[in-house]
């Protein structure tokens, strides 16, 4: 190979690669998606372990102070549906809702985890969002439910 083979092919190749990039739409807080809405919106069929059931809580939860669309922009970003009829807020995969009401973020899921954990994830979560209000809400249909309330 001549002098100029190898960075010429080396360019090439890059040249190649880059028309290969796709693009993708930023979902950046300047372009948060949009909430699916419907009708019959309801949960996932999977339970949440608490530290899943607690990531949901900050994340929605945690921007409820900012207002209902700061709430509908984690929704979306985290795979949330809004029910059309009650305004709860449905994960597609995850057996967890939330709810927003004028003053307060709560969340009902179900978990497989031991109940003791589970208080002990939400209490953690106290120092960072204040109060938090967890209930076992006990077994319903073979499931086990939790609930947890913030004040906004």
């Amino acid at each position: 190979m001549g002098l100029f083979s190898k960075p010429l092919l080396f360019a090439g190749a890059l040249l190649i690669l880059a028309a290969c990039q796709t693009t993708t739409e930023s979902t950046s807080p300047s372009n948060p998606p949009e909430i699916k809405r419907s009708s019959n919106a309801g949960p996932g069929a999977n339970p949440v372990s608490a530290g899943q059931a607690t990531a949901y809580f900050r994340a929605l939860c945690g921007q409820a102070e900012l207002g209902r669309s700061a709430l509908e922009d984690a929704a979306a970003a985290n795979g949330f549906v809004q029910n059309s009829k009650t305004t709860t807020y449905f994960h597609q995969k995850q057996d967890l809702s939330v709810k927003l009401t004028d003053t307060a973020c709560s969340i009902v899921f179900v978990s497989n985890e031991n109940p003791s954990t589970v208080n002990g994830t939400f209490n953690a979560l106290q120092s960072d969002l204040g109060p938090i209000s967890i209930r076992d809400v006990g077994v319903i249909g073979g499931e086990h439910y939790f609930s947890a309330r913030i004040k906004v």
